[in-house]
């Protein structure tokens, strides 16, 4: 065997997973940037998370090392993420590249102001309904 040959079928190789790593981390991607710009958040999250939710899309052996890959190597990917470190990933979004809010567990408009009451008027309130619903007097 020639080293050509070898050559040729390791950057076949490298083809052949350049493709499988696309295709396992685009949907992913894509789903990501969706949400986040239903929310009107750009979309940051932790690499690790983007890992693990890659490994439970099908690719058991995901990994940094795959991710950088995946980033360097294929356009879709790269047009997808605008950054990539060990500790985060931030996903390009058409809309709210400017702004660099976070994705959170909360829905757009919650927050600490989002309430007009202040915290013993709140829990005030609550036990009155709470007692209200028992039919206890209030």
């Amino acid at each position: 065997m020639k080293i050509n040959e070898i050559i040729v079928e390791d950057d076949m190789d490298a083809g052949a997973n350049l493709a499988e790593l696309s295709a396992n981390v685009i949907p992913v991607l894509m789903f990501l940037k969706t949400q986040a710009e239903e929310r009107g958040v750009s979309a940051k999250m932790r690499t690790d998370s983007l890992i693990r939710m890659i490994k439970n899309a099908g690719d058991t052996t995901f990994d940094y090392k795959a991710l950088i890959a995946a980033h360097e190597n294929s356009d879709a990917v790269k047009e997808m993420i605008k950054s990539v470190n060990r500790d985060e990933v931030v996903l390009a979004s058409d809309e709210l590249d400017a702004e660099d809010q976070e994705v959170t567990g909360q829905d757009a408009g919650e927050g600490p102001d989002q309430y007009a009451l202040s915290p013993e008027e709140q829990v005030s309130s609550m036990a009155k309904k709470a007692a209200g619903a028992r039919g206890a007097a209030v």
